[in-house]
């Protein structure tokens, strides 16, 4: 070997140590997140649930968002012993793909409640295939219909420095998260990301998301549009329904001879669904007279709220010698309790709305009627409401002689003549007992549908998708589709390499292949109890031969919205294991592979070199 074959050798050896060792540090080195707000769900049909916003991560690496917090500006600090709104324990998902978009949205619906941190129910209600990333939040922020600020942090440290205490002239918060301080968020400087959507956006509709355009700043209100069904790949959102788990008698009225006046007959404090939702009281009626709650205005509350503005019972009437059923109407339309409780109005229940309907807690409480807000404000409320002015009143509680509190049952009086100051005389309800007690089979709107916008899908783009075989899982078969692909450009929409659908395939195609490495686009989990078994199976077979259903829904392991014989070729295959887990075949990890093609590379242009 002549000397400068020596020296060009020697050279390309530094350059080659250089290179794997730059590559393995950029794979341990966390990656500076880029993540803009694309569209935001704030003025749904149904306000109580799923809220959204859709998040797009322009960088070529993944990002996670576990541990993130979320807030809004001017809003009283997070308290220091609140977890992240974002965890990993809660959410199935926290990871927004590279060069792709994740939808946020609001994961706590009750702890009982079967869609609580559930993502195949919001996949259900907007046909969402198991390809779009969800994560789902605690606490999440409430987008108000007339506009907010609202960002997220990634990390406790980066939210602190972002509050501020607004009696001290806006200096900085002295003790972030401390009980009895007055900080709240000042600005979003420390924020990963944040919008603004108070002034110059489009306003709300009731039913349609609001979408940046993808020009201009995501900031600029003038970039935004209403989401229109059929446009950029928007879609209206399909009705969802939970089955119901409740016991009680509404409407029902108990024997006996009631005193003259208005007395409490049924609560239902502690539901088996949204806590707070479906909460409800039953009154009986025994004045002498009708109620009009039209001309004569009453309220309903309990004994630790603060100060209602006005009386909250402002519709409907009470015959005398009957009962009606006191719900949230805020929460709940009336077709939607009607259609839980007395579906086609078979019974007659008398459903009245309430505005700013008090909480009923689980383990005890105290509640009061009254015929007058003049009545109301006359008790005093200084260390807890006093109900001297009240036209009925009960205090309940779980134990100590009260019937004790289980999720779905109400308690019931148990006699029209019986003292309901008097634990004795309430008995639990359960289904078929003497008080007419039933229970609630027919399904209860979870989700009203009608919403119109595109979760999960920026500007009508398809999300990324490294499965190039088809076969429902990325593994080392789609890498090697990649490698041998690697190169092409102005080839098909989301072809053969193609996981971001620009036609080109490319390193950013490789890296979302490494991030949805070892997970399945299949999945016969149709009960979503993470396994596959028996029961699965009887879903499927109850709904073989849908066509055009939802994606993913009953029986549809494949998300082609239909249900068939292949998708019961999944559930033979998946059955015993639990889905949408790591492939079980061996595959090197991904930053293995690269590294390994990339040094091997090189090597070969090493022993080129060495041959010339």
């Amino acid at each position: 070997m002549n000397h400068n074959c020596r020296l060009r050798f020697a050279f390309t050896r530094t350059k080659l140590f250089f290179a794997v060792n730059f590559l393995v540090m950029c794979s341990a080195s966390p990656v500076v997140a880029q993540l803009e707000i694309t569209e935001i769900m704030f003025d749904p049909n149904d306000e109580s649930v799923w809220e959204w916003i859709e998040v797009r991560n322009t960088s070529g690496s993944a990002i996670d968002l576990n541990g993130y917090y979320a807030d809004r500006l001017s809003d009283p600090d997070i308290s220091s012993s609140a977890s992240p709104n974002i965890q990993n324990t809660v959410a199935t998902n926290t990871i927004i793909p590279a060069d792709g978009v994740a939808v946020l949205y609001d994961g706590f619906l009750g702890a009982a409640n079967p869609a609580t941190h559930n993502d195949q129910f919001f996949r259900d209600a907007w046909s969402l295939p198991g390809s779009v990333p969800l994560v789902s939040l605690n606490s999440f922020p409430t987008l108000t219909n007339t506009g907010t600020a609202v960002g997220f942090w990634p990390d406790r440290a980066n939210y602190d420095a972002d509050l501020i205490d607004p009696n001290l002239g806006g200096a900085l918060c002295a003790n972030p998260g401390a009980a009895g301080n007055t900080c709240e968020v000042g600005s979003f400087n420390n924020a990963a990301f944040s919008i603004d959507y108070s002034m110059g956006f489009p306003a709300g509709d009731g039913m349609s998301s609001v979408r940046w355009n993808g020009t201009g700043s995501n900031q600029d209100g003038a970039n935004w549009q209403l989401s229109q069904d059929g446009v950029a790949g928007a879609v209206t959102s399909m009705q969802l329904l939970t089955p119901g788990a409740d016991v009680g008698n509404p409407g029902i009225v108990p024997g006996g001879t009631a005193p003259a006046g208005v007395v409490f007959t049924e609560i239902m404090s502690n539901t088996s669904l949204n806590e707070g939702m479906w909460e409800w009281v039953e009154i009986y009626n025994n004045r002498g007279t009708p109620i009009d709650f039209n001309s004569t205005p009453f309220v309903f509350d309990d004994d630790d709220n603060a100060d209602l503005s006005g009386a909250n019972i402002t519709s409907g009437s009470l015959a005398n010698g009957t009962a009606a059923v006191l719900f949230d109407g805020d929460a709940l339309t009336l077709q939607q309790i009607q259609d839980a409780w007395d579906p086609g109005g078979t019974n007659g229940t008398n459903f009245i709305p309430v505005s700013n309907f008090s909480g009923l807690a689980n383990g005890g409480d105290t509640i009061a009627l009254w015929d007058s807000f003049s009545a109301y404000l006359a008790d005093t409320n200084i260390g807890g409401r006093t109900t001297a002015n009240a036209i009925a009143t009960v205090t309940y509680s779980s134990g100590s002689g009260w019937p004790t509190s289980t999720d779905g049952a109400s308690i019931n009086l148990n006699d029209l003549s019986a003292d309901p100051t008097n634990s004795a005389s309430w008995d639990l309800s359960s289904d078929g007992d003497t008080a007419g007690s039933f229970f609630i089979s027919t399904d209860t709107p979870l989700h009203p549908g009608g919403d119109v916008g595109s979760p999960g899908s920026f500007n009508g783009v398809a999300p990324p998708n490294a499965d190039f075989d088809g076969d429902g899982d990325v593994d080392g078969t789609d890498f090697l589709i990649w490698q041998r692909n690697f190169g092409v450009v102005g080839g098909p929409l989301f072809g053969l390499g193609d996981a971001d659908g620009d036609g080109d395939v490319t390193a950013g195609d490789l890296a979302i292949w490494e991030t949805q490495y070892g997970t399945s686009t299949q999945n016969a989990d149709f009960d979503g109890d993470s396994d596959v078994d028996g029961t699965d199976y009887l879903i499927w077979q109850r709904n073989l031969g849908v066509v055009g259903g939802l994606a993913f829904g009953p029986g549809d392991a494949n998300g082609d919205g239909d249900v068939t014989a292949g998708d019961l070729a999944i559930w033979e295959a998946q059955y015993g294991i639990a889905p949408l887990t790591e492939a079980t075949t061996s595959v090197p990890e991904p930053t293995a592979v690269v590294l390994a093609v990339f040094v091997s590379c090189l090597v070969s242009l090493v022993s080129r070199q060495r041959r010339d």
